[in-house]
């Protein structure tokens, strides 16, 4: 090597029969890139399109719609025809694919996998450390976690959990050891030097607790998905871990005593009794929440059990003075609390759950509870005491009380099946008409059905303690059934023409009326004169006028359901009365301001073959919550970049606020329906011509939508929502959202013996406008924006956490992952936008250790990072980095854009669009240049061999040659 110097490239041996120039080809300058960006950079370059070949990259399904994990062989940028084989598939099997670029966004560039170097996919517990973020690799990266690790969490930021059903109970998943690590881990600070946690459902509560421990007294978790989701038993293992936090700190604050209590010499004795004591109090108030039956099912004590407890079921508070240590006392009044607030959730359930097509125990209603807690100085840091709770709910499903759709398998709700299999002498004591009946003896439910663990004997039994521990009891628990017969019971009214009169309708079920009158003490008489006609006012003269038999159908549906929403809201109060801390907590005097933790579970995004009022409502309650979640995922991006001292002026994002205007703007579609409302002859097909004569749709900004199909129907009209198309039926619209009973009704139905129905109806009586104008400010819809409002107002004070909660499929199958089915969720939800958000200013990063190791050859470091290990302090790594990325992005770039093209954080390396691009494509020719000069070394050296091997054989045979005469055989030979 010294006698012949090596030129940059040598060439001249491409020819030679023995080329061994394919193994370092292979090696190195074949290499796959198995991380690349598919942000929206622009169209590749040549140089770009060359790094793409044999790559791992994602295309488009057949469908257009999901995306398929393929290995890219070669691609042709002018024909737009690439090679490729799908990674399931053995080596040969790869085939032409056309590429049709305007399905692949403005970049016009497949998206690539994130895989290590031999094409296994890198599968991470944070979205936000995924090389490269979008939703073929989000998409992706869920399905092995909830197909290979039966994993059903995953972190998206920094405070939204994304939580995919599983449809089986996972063993130990949501144990008592599982809670109490994270509480010990997140808030209580124990062991944090140990690795970090695995993503739970635990870590968002743990989170949360550490919150109002610390200076966030006020925090919200929102719990959101469509139905069947498991939104329900999500909210019930937040409440349930949240609930029993005081309970999780007792073992561990039992073990520090040892280091608390200082042993006295003079006082060994009294010290020693003084732990005994503490470690005594702490297991006799100890609480176990947490297994399969007491999470995964209803959570309901029974009277013995709580007797044994030593608890009182009664709601009076004794007045008597008693000599008890107020801390155990407190404990023992925290843990009646804890069963009361625990025992809620499957009460609740039982009232305002039902079955749907998607889901064997869909919440019909929405609930906003909060948590109060009792913060104080303890021993060594904070106690946390829970007080009480308060729920708030909205949009109860009052139409499923009187049709639901059976041919799919819906029913209505839970209570009512449960009542129809409770034993029969249980039946007789609420009501006489309840003996021998079932569900085929009520119309509003249709027909039997086989009961399921939401409405057999057993949910009944747990139903009846739930009350009981809520103090609904004796008298009460009458009342509130008698209340249930009374909607079933008007269901079985019937209604005809009068012989006299057509138009006229008259009661032809007299029994049903009969047995309705006694169970409200109404006459008869009364009954049907307020269903069948109706009171006509004119000047100073007041008749009464008979009403058809459709109408009087509809009046008594209608008082039906009033009567459920004041059942129902008899029932909130009632747990908000046992719950409440100003009213349970027994040192509520102390306590100037409790901390809260709310959760919010609320309706997912709806759009069915058939969308009515309900899906409207439900619809616009999520674009309000769109409109959160985006305003919160902004903060919490400006507030990592701030952590890595990065500065950053604006972050790009799609906003919603525009569907939110043409909702509830002066023009909007809540005002229409409410000025339609007001007319006397206002109707649904009235409502929606209106619309459409209001709002342009040829604007490309309006989201008012028009399909020919609307033609043949009034009543039709489209909106473009956040998350995607919907159509509406608008057939009924006008009446439920005017809400309102007949006067007469009221009036009538507010006389009843029934307290629940009697209060409820008063309520309504007192709440009837009595002038047209006022009638626009008391419609359904408008109330429930009004509640929006305040709702989101009071959210937006806290801080916020988020659980989406994901359909993995809708055949409910365990670790069964349908990718259609998942992104259409991923992207109605707005995780998507989300993460697009997270990553709009710098669209990548990776830690410093990372872009060491893999781009080590760009840095001229030698050998210092070639074998990949990355040692050093933080600080060193951070100077080796902005070594590297100024030697390799220099040379291409000006100074303005040097400084733009990315960004040194604190702990990673940001990266605007196209950045890592130009790395990887400086890593490629690195190698490149590498291999060649390998192979000219290599080839000089053979040739090298070859010719001191030549020309010792020459040396040789000269030197034989002189020393022989003559011409011999070996010669010739030789």
């Amino acid at each position: 090597e010294d006698d012949f110097p090596l030129s940059e490239e040598t060439n001249d041996s491409k020819n030679n029969e023995e080329d061994l120039s394919s193994i370092p080809e292979q090696s190195l300058s074949k290499c796959k890139l198995e991380e690349c960006s598919s942000s929206d950079s622009g169209s590749f370059n040549e140089s770009q399109y060359q790094s793409m070949k044999s790559s791992f990259v994602y295309i488009k399904d057949e469908t257009g719609i999901s995306w398929l994990p393929v290995e890219l062989i070669d691609i042709d940028q002018e024909k737009g025809i690439a090679t490729m084989r799908q990674r399931s598939m053995p080596e040969g099997s790869e085939q032409a694919v056309k590429i049709d670029w305007e399905n692949y966004g403005p970049s016009q560039s497949l998206p690539m996998q994130c895989v290590e170097s031999d094409g296994t996919l890198v599968v991470v517990d944070d979205l936000r450390e995924l090389p490269y973020s979008h939703e073929a690799s989000i998409l992706y990266n869920i399905k092995a976690r909830y197909e290979d690790q039966e994993t059903p969490y995953t972190r998206a930021t920094s405070n939204v959990m994304i939580a995919v059903n599983p449809y089986h109970w996972i063993g130990g998943l949501y144990a008592e050891e599982r809670r109490k690590e994270y509480a010990d881990r997140i808030v209580w600070k124990v062991n944090p030097s140990a690795p970090p946690l695995p993503p739970h459902i635990y870590e968002i509560s743990s989170m949360a607790m550490t919150g109002i421990l610390t200076d966030d007294p006020e925090q919200t978790i929102v719990v959101s998905g469509e139905s069947g989701s498991g939104k329900t038993v999500s909210s019930k293992l937040l409440m349930a871990h949240l609930a029993t936090f005081h309970e999780l700190k007792r073992p561990y604050e039992s073990e520090r005593m040892d280091v608390v209590v200082e042993k006295d010499d003079e006082d060994v004795e009294s010290t020693n009794e003084t732990k005994r004591d503490y470690k005594k109090m702490m297991r006799k108030n100890s609480y176990s929440c947490g297994t399969r039956e007491e999470v995964s099912k209803p959570l309901i004590a029974t009277n013995t059990l709580l007797s044994q407890r030593g608890f009182n079921i009664s709601n009076k508070v004794s007045t008597e003075p008693t000599v008890v240590d107020q801390d155990a006392h407190s404990k023992q009044d925290s843990n009646l609390i804890v069963q009361r607030v625990i025992d809620s959730n499957p009460l609740l359930e039982a009232f305002g759950n039902a079955k749907t097509f998607l889901n064997d125990n869909s919440s019909r209603f929405s609930r906003y509870s909060r948590l109060q807690f009792h913060v104080e100085n303890g021993l060594m840091d904070k106690k946390v005491n829970i007080a009480g709770s308060f729920c708030e709910t909205f949009l109860l499903e009052k139409s499923r009380v009187i049709s639901h759709d059976f041919s799919k398998g819906e029913r209505t709700f839970h209570i009512f099946y449960q009542l129809m299999q409770a034993p029969e002498s249980e039946k007789e004591k609420i009501w006489g008409g309840l003996v021998g009946k079932s569900a085929s003896s009520f119309k509003y439910m249709i027909t039997d059905v086989t009961s399921d663990e939401y409405t057999n004997e057993a949910a009944w039994n747990k139903t009846v303690s739930a009350l009981n521990t809520i103090g609904v009891a004796d008298e009460d628990f009458q009342t509130l059934f008698l209340a249930i017969c009374t909607v079933l019971q008007l269901g079985n009214i019937t209604f005809g023409p009068s012989q006299s009169n057509d138009e006229a309708a008259i009661i032809t079920s007299t029994d049903e009326l009969n047995l309705l009158c006694n169970l409200v003490g109404i006459s008869a008489d009364d009954f049907t004169q307020c269903l069948t006609h109706k009171t006509m006012r004119a000047r100073n003269e007041t008749f009464h006028t008979p009403v058809k038999v459709d109408n009087a159908k509809s009046t008594c549906d209608a008082l039906a359901k009033e009567c459920y929403r004041a059942i129902f809201d008899w029932l909130v109060g009632k747990t908000n009365d046992s719950t409440s801390a100003s009213i349970n907590y027994n040192r509520n005097e102390e306590v100037d301001r409790y901390r809260c933790i709310s959760v919010l579970d609320i309706f997912g995004f709806e759009s069915f073959d058939v969308n009515g009022f309900e899906q409207l409502l439900i619809n616009h309650a999520n674009e309000r919550l769109q409109k959160t979640f985006t305003e919160t995922i902004t903060d919490s991006v400006l507030k990592e970049y701030a952590n890595e001292g990065i500065s950053v002026d604006k972050i790009e994002h799609e906003d919603n606020q525009s569907v939110i205007n043409f909702l509830e703007g002066k023009m909007g579609v809540i005002s229409l329906l409410n000025e339609e409302c007001v007319r006397p002859k206002g109707s649904d097909a009235g409502f929606v011509n209106k619309i459409y004569s209001t709002h342009d749709i040829s604007l490309p900004s309006s989201k008012l939508i028009f399909k020919r199909h609307y033609n043949l129907c009034k009543t039709m009209f489209g909106i473009r929502h956040f998350a995607k198309d919907v159509t509406y039926d608008a057939s009924g619209f006008y009446m439920k959202n005017k809400d309102t009973l007949p006067f007469d009704v009221v009036k009538c139905a507010a006389r009843s013996h029934n307290s629940i129905i009697r209060a409820g109806l008063s309520s309504h009586e007192s709440s009837t406008p009595k002038k047209k104008s006022s009638i626009i400010g008391t419609t359904a819809w408008s109330s429930f924006e009004k509640q929006m409002t305040n709702l989101f107002g009071q959210i937006k004070q806290t801080r916020i956490w988020f659980i989406r909660c994901i359909i993995p499929n809708h055949a409910r199958q365990p670790f069964s992952f349908d990718l259609k089915c998942a992104l259409a969720q991923l992207r109605s939800v707005g995780l998507l936008t989300a993460l697009k958000m997270s990553h709009s200013t710098f669209p990548n990063k990776q830690r410093f250790a990372y872009i060491l190791q893999r781009y080590w050859i760009l840095g001229g470091f030698g050998m210092k990072y070639a074998f990949g290990e990355v040692e050093g302090s933080e600080s060193d790594l951070r100077n080796d980095c902005e070594i590297l990325l100024k030697r390799v992005l220099q040379s291409n770039s000006t100074s303005t854009e040097l400084s733009t093209s990315y960004a040194i954080g604190q702990t990673k390396v940001y990266f605007r669009s196209g950045s890592l691009e130009r790395l990887e494509v400086e890593r490629v020719n690195a190698y490149d240049r590498s291999v060649t000069k390998i192979q000219a070394r290599v080839r000089g050296m053979l040739c090298r061999c070859e010719y001191k091997k030549l020309r010792s054989n020459l040396a040789k045979r000269q030197i034989k040659e002189q020393t022989c005469d003559v011409t011999c055989l070996g010669c010739i030979i030789q």
